[in-house]
């Protein structure tokens, strides 16, 4: 939970970083002319990461009540899954420099879009695990809190047939 408010407090300021330094400078990074240019162009392809993790989250706090529920949170997660794919896309853009590459830029194109829907993939499944792990978690505890009823229950009843 916390790792996700300050995924969420991080992507939503990462627009804004690139204010803090100053224009014309000749720091560069990962192919970018500049610090801050390099902060821009993460901030604005960052935020949308940010945000489609969040949705992850939210869609499977849903519990799936019934089939329309179901098929309306499916949606909801290719809807997802497509802007995470598009976000992680343009960031490995951002942090992989292929203007002086000895490949042809199609070759990229295919492996980030690979890496984009992979990396997407991967993260709907960790979330899938998540709930099923806090599924599990719940039902154990709902059991166990049965048992502890049940057993307080016999030992209350097995007291008063001793005791008259």
């Amino acid at each position: 939970m916390i790792f996700l408010v300050s995924l969420l407090l991080v992507s939503a300021s990462s627009p804004f970083w690139h204010i803090k330094f100053s224009k014309g400078m000749k720091d560069g990074i990962f192919g970018f002319s500049s610090l801050r240019s390099f902060l821009y162009s993460f901030g604005t392809h960052f935020i949308l990461f940010g945000a489609s993790i969040f949705f992850f989250w939210i869609l499977h706090l849903i519990p799936n009540i019934n089939k329309k529920v179901k098929k309306i949170k499916l949606i909801g997660f290719l809807g997802i899954g497509l802007y995470c794919s598009v976000s992680i896309y343009y960031l490995l853009y951002v942090f992989i420099d292929t203007s002086n590459s000895p490949y042809p830029d199609y070759y990229y194109e295919i492996a980030f879009i690979f890496v984009s829907f992979l990396s997407s993939y991967i993260i709907f499944k960790v979330f899938n695990f998540l709930n099923y792990v806090n599924n599990v978690k719940y039902d154990r505890e709902e059991k166990t809190k049965k048992i502890i009823d049940y057993s307080i229950e016999f030992i209350n009843e097995a007291s008063k047939k001793l005791t008259s």
